[in-house]
């Protein structure tokens, strides 16, 4: 999402990047931005020091979240179901 000008790429979470640094791409509440230095702050280097400081997870709640397409949303797709 919003990955779509050229040379972009998506990266799954807590996965590294291939940049110099080793940054690694971290699920982030929204109170974590506030405080958040840069998109290189979290590399392989200082993840398990975040990790280990961290009270929850920001994800804790996905693997309970459901969500469906509306037959209306479908159409607009192009989606015939």
């Amino acid at each position: 999402f919003l990955r779509n000008t050229r040379g972009a790429t998506a990266i799954a979470p807590y996965s590294t990047r291939a940049r110099p640094g080793a940054t690694v791409a971290l699920p982030l509440c929204w109170e974590d931005l506030d405080t958040l230095a840069g998109p290189d702050r979290f590399t392989v280097a200082n993840l398990q020091e975040y990790l280990g400081a961290r009270r929850d997870d920001p994800w804790a709640e996905m693997a309970r979240l459901r969500q469906s397409i509306t037959a209306k949303a479908r159409r607009g797709v192009g989606m015939s179901r």
